[in-house]
């Protein structure tokens, strides 16, 4: 178990409840994360034996954060997210096709089922992004002060109103992509 101040998920200035029953924690909370205000409620079942990380349990989450700065890869990022963006596999196919920087709002909903190679599965997710940057790996120029909204679901992925400049090129995406991981996204 890491201390505290190692941990990437770590939150402060927390108001909300915890039900804390036998085979299971239910929370619901508003609060501080890095910075960026977010508001919590997940679900978290314990697999067989004591809780001692996150591979002991399956949860369900369904979370907001509203400017959240993008945990930055290693050699950029603190060794904290560092190991966050290691931990998940989604994550870190994000960062290997689009290497993104700098503030969005997130609005997620997610699970996972229990044990070290439990699958996790993104059911929603919305990205705003609020002056981000981006490379996308099969188009290298790097998108700076990025707008828009990205929104997933298990259908595909919609664009909506995506644009952000290039030196003094503005570069715009809309759309909808039925299969995104077929394309690496």
């Amino acid at each position: 178990s890491l201390p505290p101040n190692e941990r990437y998920l770590r939150f402060k200035d927390v108001e909300g409840t915890v039900h804390v029953m036998p085979d299971s924690v239910r929370m619901q909370f508003a609060g501080m994360f890095h910075e960026s205000s977010c508001e919590v409620n997940a679900t978290m079942r314990s697999a067989a034996g004591p809780l001692t990380s996150l591979d002991d349990v399956d949860f369900d989450v369904r979370a907001n954060f509203r400017n959240l700065r993008i945990p930055r890869p290693a050699p950029d990022g603190h060794p904290d997210e560092q190991r966050f963006l290691g931990r998940w596999t989604q994550l870190a196919g994000v960062y290997r096709e689009f290497d993104p920087e700098g503030p969005i709002d997130v609005e997620i909903a997610l699970s996972k089922a229990a044990g070290a190679t439990g699958a996790v599965t993104v059911h929603r997710a919305i990205i705003t992004a609020r002056g981000c940057n981006v490379t996308y790996r099969f188009f290298p120029y790097r998108i700076e002060d990025m707008t828009g909204t990205v929104e997933y679901t298990g259908l595909g992925l919609s664009v909506s109103g995506l644009c952000g400049m290039h030196g003094d090129a503005t570069i715009c995406a809309e759309g909808w992509l039925a299969e995104p991981s077929r394309c690496g996204a």
